[in-house]
């Protein structure tokens, strides 16, 4: 062979060569893994393993499909792999899906939906309910009749401390001119409830009693149960937002022997003041019971002179002398029980307020 010829044949061929040898790293994909090497070098994984970080996704899938990093198994560092979020339809990008305050992995251990921030629907967030102590799997923690954000709204307007995590009783108190219940009455229904054996979410027995007490009413003294029935929306600042109304006047209805009333259907009570604190107290205490569910079909010692107060000793017993203010334990007719099993379906009604599923992040 001519030597210039040959010559030249060496010199075409290790130009060939240096060709394959340098664009060999761009095109060759040595771990089918859809990736070319120099593509898995700027991302950082191994070119030679398809699954860098052995998560059950290819370093392909990681880098062109989900934009995860393919050198760590959990990529938003919340405790659930990568594949795993896609499993339960989590972002493996985002280690609070759904931004209510809890990561992806607590709300798989919690049980609450990742992908909803809050699981029931109630307007407070998961996040929100697990710090403040409420079940983000329902509503009504407490069954008291009131959404969790309801109370949560509540206690931000409210002198006092609404727990949705505690049964509580929303009381708004009226009354005509020198009729203004003392603190004495007050604390005496307040003990009443507050000391029911009830247990509750947050660990604690009892029912919380919250007290708004307005301004005096420019009522007549006689007031009966049809005028109450007529003129209740003039006077119940508070209808349908959860509260009980009670109305302390001189006489209802005309007759001094009829202390107390009300009736079905509406969330009111009408109490005669007889000066007396623990009195006042009594009669309350068996207008509410009634309006908590305790009605005379329920056991016959309620309304009625039929049982004896140590076979029943209750304030809804009208052998109770006006001088009680408890309810029964057990002893005749649980009537603690009876509340605690109907309270949420007798609370008054809550509708047309701005605290209405307002949702709370705070």
């Amino acid at each position: 062979m001519n030597l210039k010829l040959l010559s030249k044949w060496k010199v075409a061929v290790s130009i060939n060569l240096i060709i394959v040898l340098v664009t060999a790293p761009v095109v060759m994909n040595t771990d089918s893994d859809g990736l070319s090497i120099t593509e898995e070098i700027s991302a950082g994984s191994n070119p030679f393993n398809a699954d860098t970080d052995g998560d059950g996704l290819s370093d392909y899938e990681e880098i062109e499909k989900y934009d995860t990093n393919p050198n760590a198994q959990d990529t938003d560092g919340d405790g659930l792999d990568d594949q795993q979020e896609l499993k339960i339809r989590t972002d493996p990008t985002e280690s609070d899906t759904d931004s209510d305050g809890l990561n992806d992995m607590k709300e798989q251990k919690i049980g609450t939906d990742a992908r909803t921030a809050d699981t029931d629907s109630d307007g407070l967030e998961d996040g929100r309910e697990i710090r403040i102590g409420s079940d983000p799997f329902e509503s009504d923690t407490d069954n008291d009749g009131l959404t969790d954000s309801y109370e949560v709204q509540l206690d931000k307007s409210l002198d006092s401390e609404v727990d949705p995590a505690k049964r509580t009783l929303l009381l708004e108190i009226d009354y005509d001119e020198g009729n203004k219940p003392t603190e004495e009455t007050l604390n005496l229904v307040r003990e009443t409830f507050e000391n029911a054996p009830i247990s509750n979410h947050n660990g604690e027995d009892g029912i919380d009693v919250v007290f708004v007490v307005d301004d005096e009413l420019q009522l007549k003294e006689d007031v009966s149960l049809s005028d109450y029935k007529a003129d209740d929306e003039e006077i119940y600042d508070r209808r349908n937002q959860g509260f009980y109304h009670v109305v302390i006047v001189d006489n209802v209805g005309g007759f001094r022997s009829l202390y107390g009333v009300t009736d079905y259907g509406i969330n009111g009570v009408l109490v005669q003041d007889h000066g007396n604190p623990r009195v006042v107290a009594s009669i309350m205490i068996h207008e509410i019971g009634h309006q908590l569910g305790l009605m005379p079909e329920d056991y016959s010692g309620i309304d009625s002179n039929i049982v004896p107060y140590d076979e029943y000793p209750s304030a809804m017993n009208y052998n109770s002398g006006l001088d009680s203010v408890k309810l029964s334990d057990g002893e005749g007719f649980d009537d603690w029980a009876h509340i605690r099993e109907s309270m949420d379906e007798n609370a008054p009604p809550v509708n047309g307020t701005e605290y209405k599923n307002q949702t709370d992040k705070s």
